[in-house]
């Protein structure tokens, strides 16, 4: 559902209609430790689609995400929150390339 909102909320206003295909590539979260501290690293690579079916018009784009952290003591919670929060800056980047690309090739 939160990748959903995001997609909804790239293609508001005076969009014209279009399918959005999102497929999670990639995605991982990683962690390690030693005595003196934990790291958290988290990745994502994301595939975009949107397809107008009128005009048989299709763009694709990818969007890529990773980030690294260390703490004296990771928490379980905060790390999902950083996975959902990487995966939707990789979404973000998809959209973001996809929307480049039909803002110079409006689909008509």
């Amino acid at each position: 559902m939160m990748l959903e909102q995001i997609v909804r909320e790239s293609f508001t206003g005076d969009s014209i209609e279009v399918e959005v295909t999102v497929i999670i590539e990639d995605a991982y979260k990683e962690f390690s430790a030693t005595p003196a501290q934990e790291k958290e690293s988290v990745y994502a690579l994301v595939s975009v689609g949107v397809w107008h079916s009128d005009t048989g018009a299709n763009v694709r784009g990818t969007g890529e995400a990773n980030f690294s952290r260390t703490s004296a003591d990771a928490k379980d919670k905060a790390f999902e929150e950083l996975y959902r929060l990487n995966l939707k800056n990789a979404l973000w980047a998809g959209l973001k390339e996809t929307q480049a690309y039909l803002a110079k090739h409006p689909i008509k």
